[in-house]
């Protein structure tokens, strides 16, 4: 689990914190709280587009519930009313509320974004505290940092990964899936994601940002007294004030750790190697497009794994990279991904592979390849459907085991077992034997379930 930092901590008790460090706020705000914070920087009794995306799921007696949702302030999207079987994805904007009466209308009567699904608010039993996360403006579309406030409203729904089908509407192989693209999510964990029942308020922080291009770093803000303070490769200092900039001497990939402060000691942007969810690393061309995969996170195509040792006999663990494998190949083919956490962290392998094989990097590598080549090939009926690499992807290598699919079913050798992909998981089919008429049977097409 990663640690809660509040907003008013020194440079130097950040820099102390290098491995898994995430910028929230540890402690929690009242919405009274919450609104003279915002207040530094949005107008709350102002009239500001107030756009809602919300899921409903619906129970066996046929009752819909609030899923999860996200507000985006000053934003004004189009309406949508997109229904499922068992599932609703609403968005509306409202332009005639500020965002004071809005937190006041979660806390007493509701928001109601139409006439067939409940209102949006608060169940008596739940706290009245918002958490709020900073995200930098280098993860952000606005290139501007986004503040998100998140609180709980109702009990966590159930939730099932299934197909999205409706009348007329566009088919998703993958609810899962379906929910993170609908609110912008970097990763949604299903039944087990303890931000269902949330609503999550997003604010564009405009008051200041950093710059990082053409070998050069400085900063823009809006308010007096502000300064850059950071270091680079752990070993070039930096401390600018307002209009000044600083040339990067160092490598084409960069360790940057700087953060953007105000005379309060409040940080308004930040660039870290060290931040858990939005580590920076230089991204060279080459590794941009698998860059893009991994952010998508795990599904029907793609699945991660920290690290596998793969060298021991009965090793249950490596079975997972056999299992997966031929998953793929019974399905539409994928990515299996050597060095990533479940939650989409690049980890990389390297230490691990030097540590297990005694060698230089290059060559550790190359022998953790050799095995777990060796191991797919005696392990599968189709050993010839993947290919294996490693890759460098900013300042980590990862391994990536790309997966066609194969014409005959796969399975495993020694159990008989084949596997196809769903969402993501990995699950056994029924019979290895009836994919051989799998596009005209959608059971084993590669659906998901």
């Amino acid at each position: 689990m990663s640690r809660k930092l509040g907003p008013y901590q020194t440079l130097n008790t950040i820099l102390k914190e290098t491995k898994k460090l995430r910028v929230e706020r540890i402690e929690q705000l009242s919405s009274n709280s919450l609104l003279t914070y915002i207040s530094e920087y949005i107008d709350c009794k102002a009239s500001l587009p107030i756009s809602i995306k919300a899921i409903f799921t619906k129970d066996q007696q046929g009752n819909w519930s609030y899923l999860m949702g996200k507000c985006f302030i000053g934003d004004d999207m189009p309406e949508l009313e997109d229904i499922y079987l068992g599932y609703a994805f609403l968005t509306k904007t409202i332009t005639d509320m500020c965002l004071f009466d809005f937190i006041a209308s979660l806390e007493e009567g509701g928001i109601k974004l139409s006439e067939n699904f409940p209102a949006i608010k608060k169940k008596k039993e739940h706290t009245n505290y918002w958490d709020e996360e900073l995200i930098p403006g280098r993860a952000t579309t606005y290139q501007f940092p986004v503040r998100e406030f998140s609180r709980q409203l109702t009990e966590s729904n159930d939730f099932s990964d299934n197909k999205l089908i409706g009348y007329k509407k566009d088919f998703y192989i993958s609810a899962q899936e379906y929910v993170r693209q609908f609110l912008g999510m970097d990763i949604f964990h299903g039944g087990s994601d303890s931000r269902k029942g949330y609503i999550t308020i997003s604010t564009k922080d405009t008051r200041g940002r950093i710059t990082v291009a053409n070998g050069q770093t400085s900063f823009e803000s809006k308010l007096k007294n502000c300064c850059l303070v950071g270091q680079i490769d752990n070993e070039q200092k930096i401390i600018l004030t307002d209009g000044e900039q600083a040339e990067i001497i160092s490598t084409a990939s960069p360790d940057l750790e700087l953060w953007l402060l105000s005379d309060q000691e409040q940080i308004l942007d930040y660039y870290s190697n060290s931040d858990y969810r939005y580590k920076y690393s230089h991204v060279s061309e080459g590794d941009s497009s698998m860059l893009s995969i991994i952010e998508r996170g795990e599904g029907n195509e793609t699945e991660f794994k920290a690290y596998i040792e793969v060298t021991k006999n009965k090793n249950r663990k490596a079975e997972e990279i056999e299992k997966t494998v031929c998953a793929f190949s019974n399905a539409q083919g994928g990515y299996l991904i050597i060095g990533v956490s479940d939650d989409g962290c690049i980890e990389g392998v390297d230490e691990k592979v030097i540590y297990h094989y005694g060698e230089d990097l290059d060559s550790a590598l190359n022998s953790y390849i050799k095995d777990i080549k060796k191991r797919l090939i005696e392990a599968l009926s189709e050993p010839h459907c993947f290919d294996i690499k490693s890759s460098k992807i900013g300042l980590k290598h990862v391994i990536i085991i790309t997966v066609v699919r194969t014409q005959k079913p796969n399975y495993h050798v020694n159990t008989r077992q084949a596997y196809i992909r769903r969402g993501a998981t990995s699950a056994k089919m029924v019979s290895a034997d009836t994919r051989e008429s799998d596009r005209n049977n959608p059971q084993y097409s590669g659906s998901n379930f």
